[in-house]
């Protein structure tokens, strides 16, 4: 019924404020908008196959496509018979396509081209019956308003789930499929393999079709739930989106656990785990599960944000520093980023152990924080006080070192992976952007043309603009940076302090979070992109760490 009543207000507006002879093409679909195809083409053809007019139109995950949306409205059309192409693209890349042959029965008349999965890779080349529907060959008339197939369900039961995260939907007759939100935290249905994990090609395809619609209107930004662990400092560095939509805070020398609701505008304190210098980041784990990184804690923090709950578990590692931040590999493991530990960590959720590994690096501290999945999925960390980049291969169990960049305290602070899939590390101490290429094993640093002084921000979140935000640590301002051009300006003015926030997360809602450290306030920084991310993306291990 609510996909009738669109097909009738499409119609009716376009009766309403079109010229006659207007015709309103309808898409429906069960690929996934954003990551099987991101846009429609619809070609107007002539009586010979030429094409006369083009219409072209981007979509998104937001997009339902299973109810239907509409591709393009076609003015001022001659005659009554009309010939069509339409095609779902990904890129410059047609993902299915078939032509249409309506006849336009009044002024104002809308018609609907539905595109089902099993028809991908369909060649239909017998003259007028080139379209597919249900996997086979149909006449070019056949549309949902002329059908030219036997209904093959009148109810969802009728219609087979092709995996078992998806359910099958009767949609007007045709079966298509849907996904059902059973897949863990981070994966999201692939109706062809079940529950997936995104790989790289399928983030960056997102990652730069919402860049390239940039913002709306330059950022603002906001403090919200002040009195914060009131009359404490250094209270927790790095936070970590969770699928419930909010954001945890990992403690340092506060004992408790920081949960912000991005939606409600609110945040509150959970959990009483006593110590010093605890953890220093974490990460959303395969199951669902926050992961604390120990820096001086003793075992690894377990939150669960479903429940409002937390636990230690794990080994008991001793004392010192360990570790300065991690990330997800591909395979399932973290990776913890030696601070004071002269080895890598890995840390085995399933079997909740957290074990040393690699070369034995030198007896220092700082020595590494934040880590980032880079495009080939070797885990690179970001060098505070060391002077060569980290790289872990989590398959091969290879650690690598190269670069030579100034040793010194914290020059830099956690990194982002770009739309373009460069690996950058973001200044802390230092005055410059790192630019990490993990496969050829060089650094760059580079001046972004602005004023970068000591303690610039602390971690940074590319936001769906593709530009990166740093929080403040010390200076007043915000920082924007430019990936594409490696260029950065100061933003809203903060006042001074002394590590203001440690630690930015992209929320669900395309807002960057700034984690408190000394201020007993959050920090809100809306970019105003006007692109939106699906869900699974701010909640993968490209995104969502320190």
């Amino acid at each position: 019924m609510m996909r009738r009543c669109l097909l009738a207000l499409l119609v009716a507006s376009a009766a309403g404020c079109a010229e006659p002879g207007t015709l309103v093409v309808v898409a429906r679909s069960d690929l996934l908008p954003g990551l099987e195809f991101d846009g429609a083409r619809v070609e107007l053809l002539d009586a010979e196959g030429a094409v006369t007019r083009e219409v072209e139109t981007s979509f998104g995950p937001e997009d339902d496509f299973v109810e239907g949306r509409r591709v393009a409205a076609l003015e001022q059309l001659a005659g009554r018979d009309i010939r069509l192409r339409v095609a779902l693209t990904l890129g410059d890349r047609e993902v299915i396509a078939r032509p249409v042959r309506v006849q336009l029965e009044s002024d104002a008349f809308a018609y609907t081209v539905v595109f089902t999965r099993d028809c991908r890779g369909v060649t239909c080349e017998d003259a007028g019956r080139g379209a597919c529907l249900r996997g086979e060959c149909v006449p070019d008339e056949c549309t949902e308003e002329t059908p030219c197939l036997d209904p093959e369900c009148t109810s969802d039961g009728e219609c087979e789930a092709p995996v078992a995260c998806a359910a099958g939907q009767c949609s007007e007759g045709v079966c298509l499929s849907v996904g059902s939100g059973a897949c863990p935290a981070r994966g999201y249905c692939d109706l062809d393999r079940g529950c997936t994990d995104p790989d790289w090609p399928q983030v960056q395809v997102t990652l730069q079709e919402a860049a390239a619609q940039g913002s709306t209107t330059e950022p603002t930004f906001r403090t919200f739930a002040p009195g914060l662990e009131a009359g404490a400092s250094s209270r927790w560095v790095g936070g970590v989106l969770a699928p419930n939509g909010r954001i945890y805070g990992m403690p340092f020398n506060v004992e408790t656990i920081l949960e912000i609701d991005p939606e409600a505008g609110t945040a509150r304190t959970f959990g009483s785990f006593p110590g010093t210098n605890s953890y220093v980041g974490g990460v959303l784990g395969p199951d669902g599960f926050i992961y604390g990184i120990p820096l001086q804690a003793n075992r690894v923090l377990r939150i669960d944000p479903e429940a409002g709950t937390a636990e230690l578990i794990g080994p008991d590692l001793g004392g010192g520093a360990k570790f300065g931040g991690g990330v997800v590999a591909t395979n399932g493991l973290v990776y913890c980023m030696p601070a004071g530990a002269r080895q890598v960590g890995v840390l085995d959720p399933v079997a909740e152990t957290l074990t040393y590994f690699g070369p034995e690096l030198p007896d220092t501290a700082h020595k590494y924080r934040g880590a980032v999945l880079s495009p080939s999925g070797l885990v690179i960390g970001i060098p505070a006080a060391e002077s060569r980049v980290l790289s872990v291969d989590p398959f091969s169990g290879e650690v690598r070192l190269f670069g030579d960049l100034m040793a010194g305290s914290r020059n830099w602070y956690g990194g982002v992976v770009t739309p373009d899939g460069r690996v950058l590390g973001l200044p802390l101490g230092a005055t410059t952007v790192l630019e990490i290429d993990p496969l050829a094993e060089t650094v760059v640093e580079h001046d972004t043309g602005a004023t970068l002084t000591s303690s610039t921000g602390a971690s940074g979140a590319l936001a769906p603009n593709g530009l990166v935000y740093m929080a403040p640590s010390r200076p007043p301002s915000v920082r924007e940076l430019d990936p594409s051009t490696l260029t950065s300006r100061e933003l809203d003015d903060f006042g001074g302090g002394e590590g203001k926030w440690i630690g930015a997360v992209l929320g669900l809602n395309g807002r960057i979070y700034g984690i408190p450290w000394n201020s007993d306030a959050v920090l809100e920084i809306n970019p105003h992109a006007s692109g939106v991310f699906p869900p699974w993306l701010p909640l993968s291990p490209w995104l969502d760490k320190l």
